[in-house]
């Protein structure tokens, strides 16, 4: 295997590696890849952006980066200050060094991260519990610990841990 070297980004994140090991990738690598981390995962609402068009091609049978650009344009998602900062990201992500090989390690950190990011949301909801109407409060329990469950069988399937 030759080691891919960054000439974009340098200490890309996990995030911006997914996207660009997504990219490059093969139809089938693409589509595991996008089966394990969701573009729900990814905190940065533009590596966001740039993997759930990744996936939308990927679902059609194609992928890379001059793809994802061509379906940004066709969207208008390109267009002004916003589309430029989008289209610095999907430069930076393809020029990230990401190995398409490591997909299932880099999904995996970025699942991780998620699933630190839900319980750290469930808890910060919880302290104004005091402000919730009761009839509020099991629901919101239920349905976040729902949510986490889910999201740890993903983690420990990703990991090798799955119950």
């Amino acid at each position: 295997m030759t080691a891919h070297r960054p000439i974009g980004k340098q200490n890309p994140s996990a995030e911006m590696l997914l996207v660009g090991g997504v990219l490059h990738a093969t139809i089938d690598q693409a589509r595991a890849a996008l089966k394990a981390a969701h573009a729900s995962d990814v905190a940065d609402p533009w590596l966001r952006r740039l993997l759930e068009a990744a996936g939308t091609l990927a679902t059609a049978g194609v992928v890379g980066p001059a793809l994802v650009a061509d379906q940004l344009l066709a969207d208008g998602a390109l267009a002004g200050d916003r589309g430029k900062l989008l289209a610095k990201k999907l430069t930076d992500a393809a020029t990230s060094g990401a190995d398409p090989l490591m997909l299932r390690q880099y999904a995996t950190a970025v699942v991780a991260q998620s699933y630190r990011r839900r319980i750290t949301a469930l808890a910060e909801g919880l302290t104004a519990a005091d402000e919730m109407p009761e009839r509020d409060l099991w629901p919101y329990v239920r349905d976040h610990t729902q949510a986490i469950g889910e999201h740890w069988k993903r983690l420990a399937c990703l990991r090798g841990d799955a119950e």
